[in-house]
């Protein structure tokens, strides 16, 4: 087996997983036959078959922690629902590309499989992915082309998805990102106005909840070599720093609504969306998680703190305008 995994090595696969072809694969073939054949697969897995979007927007002011924010308040009516329909066009998209690169991932994890049970295992998560994707798909806003550019979160995820080992990526995106998609989804279900995408949501919820286990079943045993360590440390301060992050496309949407802000302006946006209290909730939990994965136990002590730093509003507000100037 071990001659099989060398022979096909991760730069091969890497080729094959890079950003372009994990996030921008064609959505049509443009074959009608091989369309209507997948559609019809998929109908008879999704619950959402034949639904489209009919709101504006699946989640309120209240959910964003807008209803707090002055500047949002301040707006006219038909600013504040263009802004919670860019919120959920956000989440929407970002959903999307995310089991856009779920099926990318689990292809790898099946050419690198070393048993019968894995390959199987993976096998069933790449369903899951496609299922999930075509559930997401049916609630993308049809005027709007979906983009993963300028997305730092979906960035991360396809070079990991590309060019991390098996190790590396069992450990990063199906236990810690997976054990994080946990939490977003019930948010994001808890909060959504449209009984439809709801119930997509608890699917998907549910799914995530078992690659999740069956990460930490696989990776627990998993031994890592220095160098393994090393890239793991380095993913998952990267992580911890894109977590601190998701309050970032609400600021993100203030700023394209009203021409640009301040930076005092920023800064009082960020506290009012109570940034501080959320990252550190956040950060808490995230460690939480990789304690009880025990990927914790791969991370130098030295590391940690880098790792589950959380930022204050101050911080946001200088890596946001790090991020606008780049």
């Amino acid at each position: 087996m071990e001659n099989i995994k060398t022979t096909l090595d991760y730069q091969t696969l890497t080729a094959f997983l890079e950003q372009e072809r994990a996030m921008n694969t064609k959505v049509e073939s443009g074959q009608p036959k091989l369309n209507h054949l997948v559609n019809t697969l998929m109908a008879q897995k999704c619950v959402s078959h034949g639904a489209t979007r009919e709101r504006d927007y699946f989640w309120d002011a209240a959910y964003f922690g807008m209803d707090q924010v002055g500047m949002y308040q301040a707006m006219p009516e038909e600013m504040k629902i263009l802004a919670l329909k860019l919120l959920t066009d956000h989440n929407l998209n970002e959903a999307y590309y995310i089991e856009k690169t779920g099926m990318s991932y689990a292809a790898k994890m099946i050419l690198l499989s070393e048993s019968e049970e894995e390959k199987a295992l993976y096998s069933s998560i790449a369903c899951d992915e496609a299922t999930h994707l075509y559930e997401v798909k049916n609630f993308l806003n049809p005027g709007l082309e979906a983009t993963y550019q300028g997305n730092g979160f979906l960035k991360f995820i396809a070079d990991t998805a590309a060019q991390g080992s098996a190790s590396i990526c069992q450990a990063v995106l199906q236990v810690a990102l997976e054990g994080h998609g946990m939490s977003h989804y019930a948010n994001l279900r808890s909060g959504c106005l449209d009984p439809k995408f709801k119930e997509v949501l608890t699917r998907i919820l549910l799914d995530e909840a078992s690659h999740h286990g069956s990460g930490v079943v696989i990776s627990i045993n998993n031994q890592f070599s220095d160098s393994e360590k090393k890239i793991l440390t380095e993913h998952m301060i990267q992580l911890g720093a894109l977590l601190n992050c998701t309050l970032f496309p609400i600021v993100m949407v203030l700023e394209k609504l009203t021409g640009g802000l301040t930076s005092d302006q920023r800064t009082k946006v960020f506290e009012e969306l109570n940034a501080s209290a959320i990252n550190a909730d956040r950060l808490k939990n995230y460690r939480k998680l990789l304690t009880i994965s025990k990927l914790d136990e791969k991370i130098p002590s030295t590391h940690q703190d880098q790792v589950f730093q959380s930022w204050n509003s101050q911080t946001c507000n200088q890596v946001f305008m790090q991020m606008l100037s780049t």
